[in-house]
């Protein structure tokens, strides 16, 4: 794609921007206004990962997005005042959230795209997978 990178830059800022609003929100208690942010972030980081689809970065922050957004759900999940079957299937997209998150951190191993630091991600990806596993399993 032929666009400017400073189109590139100005709408990663807007996804940033959604990310952070979602994380005052949730910092201030509202557990539903922070993923509709979220969501709204990873539209745009979606967007980006699609137009450049060799941009080490637009392919990371597309991961991390996902990853957020199973965070979100996780913390959801571990709310002791919903019930059992709530919490389990909040537990079961969290999972699905960190799985595409995994796929994409997969795809640029494969590539040789992946840094040490981004590889560390990864992990933590792979560990909240296996939280996920567990509290789903009970």
């Amino acid at each position: 794609m032929a666009e400017e990178p400073n189109e590139y830059l100005a709408r990663s800022n807007v996804a940033v921007a959604f990310d952070k609003m979602g994380q005052l929100f949730w910092a201030s208690g509202d557990n539903v206004k922070p993923l509709e942010h979220y969501r709204r972030a990873l539209a745009i980081r979606q967007k980006l990962s699609a137009d450049y689809p060799n941009n080490v970065e637009a392919r990371v922050n597309l991961a991390l997005a996902r990853a957020k957004i199973g965070e979100a759900f996780a913390a959801l999940a571990s709310q002791e005042k919903i019930p059992a079957r709530k919490r389990i299937e909040r537990w079961r997209e969290a999972r699905a959230w960190f799985q595409r998150s995994l796929d994409v951190f997969l795809e640029m191993q494969t590539r040789g795209a992946l840094s040490p630091a981004n590889a560390g991600e990864m992990e933590r990806v792979k560990k909240e997978l296996s939280r996920c596993d567990v509290e789903i399993s009970h």
